[in-house]
């Protein structure tokens, strides 16, 4: 149950960004993502015992555990997504590309405008 739970979460947060339809690369970029958020988060929550505690009678233990299994497991989801994108694993976001675009043509004009091309 709890891994279907971890599934939908990357796809909800992207339909209350972006509203359905999403866009082609928007859904490819998502299920990478989520393939690679349960590859990673799974074993961490695993390591850190969250799957064999006694949740009724939780106490700050717990809550530390908690704490540590999602602030690890999501300091790596985000560093492997970064380095994802810059090794074009995730194929680039419309926003990413845009923003490479617009970076590329500000560099050409500045070029042009120094006359050093």
């Amino acid at each position: 149950m709890f891994p279907l739970l971890l599934a939908a979460i990357p796809a909800l947060a992207l339909t209350l960004r972006v509203n359905l339809p999403w866009e082609r690369p928007y859904a490819q970029a998502l299920l990478i993502f989520t393939l690679l958020a349960l590859l990673v988060k799974m074993p961490v929550f695993y390591a850190f015992r969250l799957y064999a505690r006694y949740w009724r009678y939780a106490s700050m233990d717990e809550l530390t555990a908690i704490a540590l299994a999602v602030g690890i497991s999501s300091a790596m989801v985000t560093a492997l997504t970064y380095l994802g994108q810059g090794l074009s694993w995730l194929g680039g976001l419309p926003a990413c590309r845009q923003t490479r675009r617009r970076q590329a043509q500000g560099c050409r004009a500045r070029c042009r405008s120094l006359m050093v091309c």
